[in-house]
């Protein structure tokens, strides 16, 4: 599974393959594509995204409550690797 990763104008500017057992923040980061964030520990909200397609494959481990169509990418994973589809977060 891809993640796809769009700007405040909804331009892709990077993508990357998921990897099972790490957070979006995590995989972001290990393939050089810099969001922004400051705690990695779930409470700043700094690297909140807006879930633009495939919502229903995101697992969210949020402690700071989000939207359903939100999510922190410190606290997000992808709960199917193998799948087809392409996940798609937009930077707030």
């Amino acid at each position: 599974m891809k993640i796809i990763l769009q700007d405040k104008d909804g331009k892709v500017i990077w993508e990357c393959t998921a990897v099972a057992d790490k957070s979006i923040l995590d995989t972001l980061s290990d393939n050089d594509i810099q969001i922004p964030y400051s705690c990695k520990m779930w409470v700043c909200g700094v690297c909140l995204c807006n879930i633009v397609a495939w919502w229903e494959y995101i697992i969210k481990k949020d402690v700071m409550p989000t939207e359903d169509n939100m999510c922190l990418a410190c606290t997000a994973f992808v709960n199917d690797v193998n799948a087809e589809w392409e996940i798609i977060l937009q930077l707030i």
